[in-house]
């Protein structure tokens, strides 16, 4: 094993071990199941107007979108929805830095629904080895949250591993780990220190070996740590598109 494969192969390890330690938070967290779905694209950001002249001037301009939709069965369905636009500048042949800004509409488990302003900056970073790609995404964001007036700082660090599987070139197999921290107390709720993970397994399913979109599904524990001490536990089907 040479030493990149060595290198993403403990990357590997240590996903797995975030998916099985995730619940381990704080002591008997309460537990939910649900659904998430999610849209993911992004490309070079272009002028109809002469092409040419712009993609030799800026040819690493980038756009972004996400839109999520998920669903918790304790809420009786729907929980939260998410629009997140951004834009990015390649700045080496794997990383790129990116602004943007996100709405998101949710239905809490308790309480009212309320709706959040956020604005985020983050770099993105991705290396492929033979079968195996590793990416790293880090975030931060500034949040606006009806429920309160304070202006909320969280950090998100995503570590993600996938590799194709050799006899079935159009499947690969899929592990992340994300951890959110947040940078300062609010008045609305959040309390700076460890706020969640969120640790996916599963399978990426493409058309066909060049096809550039891709579907990905599988299983996302998402543990929660409540200030109140009452932590929350949510058993997920994540269902994600790439484009």
């Amino acid at each position: 094993m040479n030493i990149s494969n060595r290198v993403l192969y403990y990357w590997l390890v240590c996903l797995l071990w975030c998916c099985l330690d995730s619940n381990a938070v704080k002591a008997q967290p309460s537990a939910d199941t649900g659904e998430w779905f999610a849209v993911f694209a992004q490309g070079d950001l272009e002028r109809v107007r002469d092409l040419e002249r712009v993609r030799a001037e800026s040819p690493n301009l980038k756009w972004w979108f996400d839109g999520h939709l998920r669903l918790l069965d304790d809420t009786g369905g729907y929980n939260q929805s998410i629009i997140r636009p951004g834009v990015g500048v390649k700045v080496t042949e794997r990383a790129t830095l990116w602004v943007g800004y996100a709405f998101i509409h949710t239905n809490p488990l308790s309480g009212i629904e309320f709706d959040e302003h956020r604005i985020w900056q983050q770099v993105t970073w991705s290396d492929t080895r033979g079968p195996w790609t590793l990416a790293l995404r880090s975030r931060l964001e500034q949040r606006f949250l009806e429920t309160g007036d304070d202006l909320g700082w969280r950090f998100r660090q995503l570590v993600r591993v996938q590799r194709s599987l050799d006899p079935f070139p159009r499947l690969s197999m899929v592990v992340w780990d994300e951890a959110f921290f947040h940078l300062n107390d609010t008045d609305f709720g959040a309390r700076a220190g460890f706020d969640q993970n969120r640790a996916f397994a599963g399978l990426g399913f493409k058309r066909d070996e060049d096809a550039k979109g891709r579907i990905e599904f599988g299983y996302l524990n998402h543990a929660v740590d409540v200030p109140s001490g009452n932590d929350r536990t949510e058993h997920l089907l994540s269902v994600n598109f790439y484009f």
